[in-house]
């Protein structure tokens, strides 16, 4: 009974010489700071990992529903490709051996890069995935040294699946039973020719996603350019674009 125990105390130890708060330590000032945190099994308050490991080997159902909540959690946040740490190594054998097959490698770019390398897609760990897509990354987008750039501007869009049929030229992810993503990129990249041409901002030649200045653009010209975009998209195709970058007027 922890009803009287002190908050947290059925996840975090009491002892005097607990070392979890120290975890924020560790955290600040990195990259991950301000990363979400969660509990990979919820709802099952136990201080111990090995009883929580010995109870999912009996009740394999549970670590299931678990794992479609975080799914569901990451869908949430709205990243194509999060960084996911364990703290743990029992965490760590949760994720790998449910998210095995998550990974979304159904770009033709990945396929490719797969293939040329004579990669094993069946043994792929999360770090190799990750090193796959920085590799193709840096291939496309352009290196802010020498091509002034403000990055992938606009977000997947999100569609409802009954528009599906219309975009069946266009790449295209589940994000739910009822929901799919579509390339941002690719949709601007069809309507790159009906685009006025800008003096100081443009879209960089390798990836249309990517909005490329020569390092004279003014705040004004970057939005303008970034509402033309826009309204030419919603007039081709009736979907509205989000952008990745927070804008301070």
């Amino acid at each position: 009974n922890i009803n009287d125990s002190p908050p947290f105390s059925n996840f975090h130890s009491t002892y005097s010489r607990a070392q979890d708060y120290k975890i924020r330590f560790a955290l600040k000032d990195t990259k991950f700071w301000g990363g979400y945190m969660t509990d990979i099994i919820k709802d099952y308050p136990e201080l111990h990992g090995q009883n929580v490991m010995s109870f999912l080997r009996d009740n394999p159902d549970v670590e299931k529903k678990n794992i479609e909540t975080f799914l569901e959690e990451l869908i949430d946040l709205e990243r194509d490709n999060p960084t996911i740490i364990a703290f743990g190594n029992a965490v760590n054998n949760i994720l790998k051996r449910n998210l095995k097959k998550e990974f979304n490698l159904n770009y033709d770019s990945i396929t490719s890069y797969i293939n040329e390398n004579n990669i094993d897609f069946n043994n792929l760990e999360h770090n190799e995935v990750a090193e796959i897509i920085n590799t193709i990354r840096s291939s496309k987008l352009p290196d802010p040294n020498n091509t002034p750039n403000v990055g992938s501007f606009f977000k997947n869009p999100i569609i409802d699946n009954s528009r599906l049929s219309e975009f069946n030229n266009f790449v295209s992810w589940s994000v739910t039973d009822n929901s799919s993503k579509l390339s941002a990129g690719q949709l601007i990249n069809s309507i790159e020719h009906l685009l006025p041409s800008f003096k100081n901002v443009g879209l960089y030649e390798h990836h249309s996603l990517v909005m490329i200045t020569n390092s004279k653009a003014s705040y004004e010209e970057v939005l303008d350019f970034k509402n033309i975009i826009s309204k030419t998209i919603f007039n081709n195709y009736s979907i509205h674009l989000d952008v990745e970058p927070t804008i301070i007027a």
